[in-house]
């Protein structure tokens, strides 16, 4: 975190990272254009009350291979940058007028698919190593699966921006994300939670957010015993879901606000976008386009597009809900702060007892980060904060690895790891699950 001053920002200009006041309050996402109202604001405060998150890739830049541009405030970066958008509005209105048609065309097509994957053929392997109590916080794993995360995001904002833009990219770019993901968790997956939630999450840009639904999905199928094929078949899904919410406007998107009725059926149609834009993605497999049609789909027929109960709902769709609704819950919004993944764990949990949500996709959620995943924050029976070093596996997933954050000017910012599997819950127990405390960063 940096800190923010009102003369820095230009209005009319996007901010290269999240905004955020100096106790953790979202203000403003990545890429959002600064207006004079914002500057104001900022100009009104004492400068130290903001900060920039800049752990996230900035934002505001176009990620095509076009040549350099011309310099900033040129007339000719001027022209170029109107008739840019110009091109771009045109691409995405076609996209959102075709939308429908391609979907009604692919329904047909779809009807053909069979609805279950077939558990336990060629299924991906996760072996619990032993819990390592010694480890330090960061550790040496833990830099390596965050730059797993920082590149996969960063290459995932390229394939988002192209097909946003009109242009195709390979599903075998996203497969290799995948892979990448499916090393990660065969490695070290007590440590699943660094790179598929980012933990802790830096923004909610939308690249963010479909790298973690992808890598949620993923560990959820993987747990499931789903066929390696279907497994990065479930990440690249994630990838792709909610990819149609480009098309749906920003004000919309980020509105802070209860929206009205245009604007619920706009973010409504984000499935049928997301399945216009996937057309794009050459050598696409078709029961993933059928899975990202779905997954707003709901158990008890409360979903959308079509109201949908369990038994017409893909597997691969069922996932999907589980992972982008616990992504989106884990996340900070422009109406709420982002929840502990506890307490969304525990909303999944009630939403499964109602089915709306898949059980055993639900399960599999919490069998993979354990309730308390590693780099969450928890208080102690003790009264003292630590952070989970390392998740707790079945049957045990309320006891994991915990290091108890030191006072400031300690020499070290935390305690050495606590095995809380092998401590008698009587003597020290997590009683809650918290935000991360205000200055203590992994």
């Amino acid at each position: 975190m940096i800190p923010v001053r009102a003369e820095d920002l230009t209005p009319g200009h996007p901010i290269p990272h999240a905004l955020y006041t100096r106790g953790g309050r979202l203000l403003a996402h990545g890429g959002a254009v600064i207006t004079p109202e914002i500057q104001e604001f900022l100009a009104a405060h004492a400068a130290a009350e903001f900060r920039f998150d800049t752990r996230a890739e900035p934002i505001g830049t176009r990620a095509t291979d076009d040549p350099q541009p011309p310099a900033l405030g040129s007339a000719a970066a001027v022209a170029d940058q109107a008739d840019w958008e110009r091109r771009l509005m045109r691409t995405r209105a076609e996209l959102r007028r075709s939308a429908s048609a391609l979907v009604s065309v692919a329904r047909v097509r779809w009807e053909r698919l069979p609805l279950s994957i077939e558990v336990g053929v060629d299924p991906v392997p996760i072996v619990r190593i032993p819990r390592r109590d010694a480890d330090s916080v960061p550790s040496e794993d833990e830099r390596e699966l965050r730059e797993v995360r920082t590149a996969g995001v960063s290459a995932l904002r390229v394939a988002l921006a192209a097909v946003l833009d009109g242009r195709s990219c390979r599903a075998a770019d996203l497969f290799d994300l995948a892979e990448t993901l499916v090393l990660a968790l065969t490695q070290r997956p007590e440590l699943y939670s660094i790179p598929a939630m980012g933990m802790p999450r830096p923004c909610d840009a939308l690249s963010e957010h479909a790298y973690s639904t992808g890598a949620i999905a993923l560990g959820i199928a993987a747990r499931l015993g789903w066929p390696r094929g279907d497994v990065l078949g479930a990440a690249v899904a994630g990838f792709l879901a909610d990819s149609g919410m480009g098309l749906v406007p920003y004000p919309v998107r980020r509105a802070g606000r209860p929206l009205t009725d245009i604007e619920h059926n706009s973010v409504r149609r984000h499935p049928e976008y997301s399945v216009a834009l996937a057309r794009s993605v050459t050598g696409l497999p078709e029961p993933i386009v059928l899975g990202i049609y779905q997954h707003q789909e709901r158990g008890d027929g409360s979903g959308y597009p079509h109201g949908l109960r369990a038994p017409q709902i893909h597997d691969l769709a069922a996932v999907l809900a589980v992972a982008d609704t616990f992504a989106g819950m884990t996340a900070p919004r422009a109406h709420r702060p982002a929840l502990t993944p506890h307490a969304a764990m525990s909303e999944l949990a009630h939403s499964a007892s109602a089915d709306r949500l898949n059980r055993t996709a639900v399960a599999a959620l919490v069998d993979l980060f354990g309730l308390y995943p590693a780099r969450s924050f928890v208080r102690l029976s003790s009264g003292h904060v630590a952070v989970v070093g390392a998740a707790a596996s079945p049957p045990a997933t309320d006891r994991p690895v915990v290091h108890v954050v030191q006072p400031t000017g300690s020499p070290v910012r935390f305690g050495r790891g606590l095995d809380l599997a092998r401590i008698e819950p009587k003597s020290l127990r997590i009683v809650e699950a918290i935000r991360a405390p205000e200055g203590v960063e992994v």
